[in-house]
């Protein structure tokens, strides 16, 4: 039973950035659920969808090692606890203190205890076989590059696709939602991973290990000479060539950073040198802003990055105990950003300042230390050109790139990180295991338990909602003929009613049927539904400027004002919602085009 279970997480360490680079807590978009199995073939899986699988791997390894149960107290054992009970813990806070946006914080439960459960799954695992941590390396790695090599062909053949089949969907009537259109004019490559800079962590992530593994197979050749620089021009070119068409620039600060610390950690450099490459790297900063801002795409969302720190700084100040809640870094951020655009980030891009801000000074500190931890235990293997170190130089661009993005919601990279980390701090042959005294495995076995049914019951209950919400933004707005065949005759009410049932704290429901009813001329049922909107959720300013525009057409213009003003309260930099807005200055003056009355 313990060998299937190994071959299981093997396959699923493989399936990792082909299936699970999905982004998890994404409260208001509608996931993709295809009518016919055999669909999930060629397509990435809902994201929490891999918390349910974890938690289920869990009960069924921890039956297979239930007399090999392992010290707790190792190296793997404690980054498993800091991962696993550590940061299902550190979220806590933030769920109980989340107010009108208790949907988001579900999300991030749920996240955080699917990788709860992978964790726990792995150190049970390599407990009791430590073998299999290589193997599921090696897996990782494989679906790694098959994931660059679909990048490339996402870049030379997969955005003529894509247009030439938008085109004929606009051609054929179909509705194509706006968020396709953009990426036709987008040429960043993100493969099987939810963005392209989600792509780029991967091969960070993945790049010091592929590394190790051309070493390692090219001396199984001969020539050595000839066969391992082979070996690893091709992987770079693979790897490098995938950064390059990412275009990501977060990734050329971290491969700086990261070239720093190895220069100023490694004692055989002179310290005039070290001076050098200061020098050096200032000036390769400096190049690189000018050509970001020269030719591509500017340092406006690395400014806007730097914002979010500020936000978060302010929400530790206002809450330092239990932090703003899940989503209030959402609602604040709006209301107290400095740049004047429409962007209102979901999450810091900053896996520390998000714990602290929302959760908390206490649940940063803890996710901080889950971060560190690992690190500072393989900070002496890193020039020693083993395993481990090829390990530590992973960590330590994961942990630089989860500091500048989301990688904190994305499975792929965050159990990723975690199968690597096990493989190298477990050892070649693991860690002593014993049968342990009954409290022991009563202990153990009680906390699996609690972690892997959290993971499969909020992660059953974010998907649940994921489906409701997709049948019914799917009924709102037909994407194909058979969609529409298939909702004929049938209420609104049904699939609104289902969607509030399993998500019944989400205002976009209330609001998007508002926007139906308003489309067919019923503006009484329109503004029901707004105003049960704005009670579910008071901070969001969309729903105020839908009432504004509702009761412009009512030619209740002073009414119209005052919610607009509410909205522009609400995200004073965007645009949208001033009243200088060209849109809303027609909207107060009651000129409507034909297809608004």
């Amino acid at each position: 039973m313990l060998t299937l279970c190994g071959i299981v997480m093997t396959l699923t360490a493989f399936l990792l950035p082909l299936k699970w680079g999905t982004l998890a807590a994404m409260t208001e978009a509608a996931g993709f659920f295809p009518e016919y199995v055999s669909d999930y073939l060629t397509i990435t899986w809902p994201a929490h969808s891999f918390g349910i699988f974890s938690g289920i791997m869990l009960l069924i390894i921890s039956i297979a090692v239930w007399n090999k149960t392992g010290k707790f107290n190792t190296a793997s054992g404690i980054f498993c606890t800091l991962w696993s009970a550590g940061l299902l813990l550190a979220v806590l806070p933030g769920y109980f203190a989340s107010g009108a946006d208790r949907d988001f914080a579900m999300g991030e439960l749920a996240n955080f205890a699917g990788i709860a459960a992978w964790c726990a799954a792995c150190q049970l695992l390599l407990h009791a076989s430590p073998h299999w941590g290589k193997k599921m390396a090696v897996a990782l790695l494989a679906g790694t590059l098959i994931t660059a090599l679909n990048g490339f062909y996402q870049y030379f053949f997969g955005f003529a696709e894509l247009k030439a089949f938008v085109e004929q969907q606009i051609a054929d009537g179909v509705y194509v939602p706006q968020a396709i259109r953009s990426k036709l004019t987008d040429t960043r490559i993100s493969s099987f991973m939810a963005s392209t800079n989600a792509l780029a962590g991967l091969m960070l992530l993945m790049m010091p290990v592929a590394l190790f593994y051309c070493i390692r197979w090219g001396k199984l050749f001969t020539p050595v000479n000839v066969s391992v620089p082979l070996f690893t021009a091709v992987t770079a070119l693979i790897m490098g060539g995938t950064l390059l068409l990412c275009r990501s620039r977060s990734i050329y600060l971290i491969l700086l950073l990261t070239g720093g610390l190895a220069v100023f950690s490694y004692a055989g450099i002179k310290l005039k040198y070290k001076i050098a490459a200061i020098i050096a790297g200032a000036v390769l900063l400096a190049g690189g802003a000018v050509f970001a801002v020269k030719y591509g795409r500017g340092l406006g969302s690395m400014a806007e990055r730097a914002d979010y720190l500020r936000t978060c700084a302010i929400l530790v100040m206002e809450h330092p105990v239990s932090g703003s809640g899940w989503g209030g870094f959402f609602y604040r951020h709006m209301k107290i950003k400095l740049s004047s655009t429409d962007e209102a980030a979901r999450d810091p891009h900053n896996i520390i300042a998000a714990f602290a801000a929302q959760a908390g000074i206490l649940s940063g500190l803890l996710a901080l230390a889950a971060m560190i931890y690992p690190l500072a235990k393989l900070w002496k293997t890193r020039f020693s050109r083993t395993w481990e170190s090829a390990v530590f130089w992973s960590g330590t661009m994961f942990t630089l790139h989860a500091l500048m993005d989301c990688d904190m919601h994305i499975p792929a990279l965050m159990a990723g990180m975690a199968v690597l980390y096990f493989s190298a701090l477990s050892g070649e042959n693991g860690e002593s295991c014993h049968s342990g005294s009954r409290k022991e495995h009563a202990l153990l076995f009680t906390t699996v338990t609690i972690i892997a049914a959290t993971g499969i019951w909020s992660n059953w209950t974010v998907l649940k909602g994921e489906w409701h919400l997709a049948q019914f933004t799917e009924y709102l707005s037909p994407t194909s003929a058979e969609s529409r065949n298939r909702f004929l005759g049938m209420p609104l009410e049904t699939f609104e009613q289902q969607a509030e049932n399993a998500r019944p704290s989400l205002a976009m429901i209330p609001e998007l049927a508002g926007d139906w009813y308003l489309s067919r001329g019923n503006m009484p049922l329109a503004q029901e539904k707004y105003e049960k909107a704005l009670k579910l959720n008071p901070e969001r300013p969309g729903i105020y400027r839908r009432l504004a525009r509702l009761h412009c057409l009512r030619g209740e213009i002073a009414q119209g004002k005052a919610m607009l003003e509410e909205a522009h309260k609400r995200f004073p930099r965007n645009p949208k919602y001033s009243a200088d807005h060209p849109e809303n200055q027609a909207m107060l003056r009651g000129d409507f085009s034909p297809s608004e009355m």
